[in-house]
């Protein structure tokens, strides 16, 4: 394993980390912090639609697949940029759906994410 391999990795843990920390933000910032969970939501929700709608690749998977296309000069065939949860399901659960299944679910749970969003602030409108 070479230098630019370990620093994909990196970016790869780094990517990691920010999913858990807005998934998991979202989810443990229950109704006590509004705030807090307003800005989780809004922020993935926000991110994920531009680059569901202009179909952009997150900055970290194109970091990642760069520093990869760096460690391995031979492959030009894309493979590296591919979204980074559908390769995590496929690597570590043996997932095996097309990549539009797993970003139609993830739309639902971003869907989903918006009407929480709307239904916190019509809560706090109330009060």
């Amino acid at each position: 394993m070479n230098a630019y391999e370990v620093l994909a990795l990196g970016v790869d843990i780094l990517h990691l980390v920010v999913i858990v920390y807005w998934v998991g933000g979202f989810f443990v910032s229950s109704s006590r912090h509004p705030k807090f969970r307003k800005i989780h939501g809004t922020f993935g929700v926000v991110m994920f639609t531009v680059q569901l709608v202009f179909s952009f690749r997150c900055p970290l998977v194109l970091v990642s697949g760069y520093l990869r296309e760096l460690a391995h000069p031979g492959f030009t065939d894309g493979r590296f940029y591919n979204p980074f949860i559908v390769e995590l399901l496929k690597s570590m659960f043996g997932f095996q759906a097309p990549n539009i299944v797993i970003t139609v679910i993830t739309a639902i749970g971003a869907g989903l994410m918006i009407v929480s969003l709307l239904n916190i602030k019509r809560r706090q409108t109330a009060q």
